[in-house]
């Protein structure tokens, strides 16, 4: 049985000036508020050789997949053996952290999707690591990929070659063809408890000592982050404390703008919304929808639904694709309106 670990958020170097990659782990003792997922994986590690080859993270933006698949990458490899707690001085650990290690293969299937793409990441796979003990593949986004490329995974996935191991994580798998989802074991990663995100803020603020936020905002702050990621956790911290609580009514949404038509969608309003987005110069209507998404799932999670929850919701679904029409801003004002329609009925 995995030795139990009281895990915490770890900073690094104070030259790291991205807060989420300050406090990225590199260890599953310090992953904080997944507790299945990591006792999952400390067992996976102790299997030794009969472990599964292939691994699918599904979970929600910024709860950890691609981190975890990382830190199992490096512990595979890592010249101590295996282990769920990387040395992060042996050689194969130090060319993991500085993404140079020619073993570990991370691919973003959003700009790969294609069947050639996919042939030629079959092709690579057959070939041995050149380096390291085991060869991994990192696959983030996996829900772009065409059926056509799934299907030529497959075949790596019921054999996967020796020595290689495959992560698949991606935000939506009911997009994965049932074939990659049985040959996987599966681990999905949800939004952190009550009891995490204090930790979260106990651990930042305890090694970030020019941070200050009195006991009645930190508890007003809870309140604001229901449903945030960890990641989203982080990034809020650091905007309430550069700009004020204020600023964390964003939702984690970086442009402001977005998060105004967001927030004026989510109170039904229409024609406000029309207008305000009507101001927006240059308009980029992919990431308006990806924002308002962001902002109406963080508002619908803090009302207490469950990811099956909200994709019975009927406006999640009109922001979920990416457009591919020739006249993207149309569609946009389309989702838009159905939303409200969706949200001004609740409201009555």
């Amino acid at each position: 049985m995995a030795k139990s670990t009281t895990r915490k958020l770890v900073r690094r170097g104070a030259d790291v000036n991205d807060i989420c990659t300050r406090y990225r782990p590199r260890r599953l003792s310090e992953v904080v508020g997944i507790e299945p997922v990591i006792n999952g994986l400390r067992k996976a590690i102790e299997q030794g050789e009969s472990r599964s080859k292939a691994y699918l993270f599904a979970g929600t933006p910024g709860s950890g997949k691609t981190t975890l698949a990382r830190v199992m990458a490096m512990g595979l490899n890592c010249e101590q053996g295996d282990t769920a707690e990387p040395c992060m001085e042996c050689s194969s650990c130090k060319q993991a952290l500085d993404k140079i290690a020619m073993h570990i293969v991370e691919l973003n299937l959003a700009r790969l999707n294609k069947k050639e793409d996919a042939e030629e990441i079959v092709l690579g796979m057959s070939n041995g690591a050149l380096t390291g003990r085991n060869k991994i593949y990192i696959f983030d986004e996996a829900q772009q990929l065409t059926k056509a490329a799934q299907n030529l995974l497959l075949k790596n996935l019921e054999e996967p070659p020796p020595n290689c191991y495959i992560f698949i994580c991606t935000t939506e798998p009911y997009k994965l063809i049932n074939t990659i989802r049985d040959r996987c074991e599966t681990y999905e990663f949800f939004t952190p408890t009550r009891d995490s995100v204090i930790q979260v803020l106990r651990d930042v603020f305890n090694q970030e000592e020019t941070w200050k936020l009195e006991g009645k905002d930190k508890k007003k702050f809870l309140e604001l982050t229901k449903g945030f990621s960890v990641r989203g956790i982080l990034k809020s911290i650091d905007k309430a404390v550069r700009g004020g609580l204020d600023t964390i009514n964003q939702m984690g949404i970086e442009d402001e703008k977005q998060a105004n038509v967001a927030a004026l969608v989510y109170k039904g309003e229409f024609k406000a919304a029309v207008d305000a987005l009507s101001k927006i110069e240059p308009l980029n209507p992919e990431g308006m929808r990806q924002g308002i998404r962001k902002y109406l799932t963080t508002c619908l999670r803090r009302q207490g639904f469950t990811e099956e929850g909200l994709l019975t919701v009927g406006v999640m679904a009109c922001f979920r694709d990416p457009y591919y029409s020739a006249n993207p801003e149309s569609y946009l004002i389309e989702d838009i309106w159905n939303a409200c329609c969706v949200f001004k009925s609740n409201e009555e």
